[in-house]
């Protein structure tokens, strides 16, 4: 009968080990569906890098992405800079909807001539 006992101890041990390791090596990874869509949103803002002015884009980084920024000279300017002659700086965003972006033209020292608000549709 001791043996007996003895024999079911250790199955019910061998049950308990099992089950607590099949317990912890789960897949326990959580899943969602969620689907974001960001939208695609082009600014086009003159601009005269020559004079030392430039835009500044403010924006919450967490939702909206930068994708590029491109001067494009204006076609008297097509050759290179030149002292007077401007062009266009062409921002690309992707962000979530609802989203805004201010663009700040300022000059070297920091002084704000113009702003704009722009949001993501």
């Amino acid at each position: 009968m001791k043996k007996l006992a003895i024999l079911f101890a250790t199955f019910v041990c061998f049950a308990m080990i099992s089950g607590s390791f099949a317990a912890t090596n789960q897949n326990t990874e959580k899943k969602t569906d969620c689907l974001v869509l960001y939208h695609k949103l082009v600014v086009i803002v003159p601009n005269n890098p020559t004079t030392g002015s430039q835009w500044r884009s403010i924006y919450e980084h967490k939702y909206v992405y930068m994708m590029s920024k491109e001067y494009v000279p204006d076609k008297a300017n097509i050759k290179g800079p030149v002292v007077g002659y401007g062009g266009f700086d062409v921002y690309t965003f992707y962000g979530k909807a609802g989203q805004k972006i201010t663009l700040k033209h300022v000059d070297s020292s920091g002084k704000v001539f113009e702003k704009r608000d722009y949001w993501i549709e």
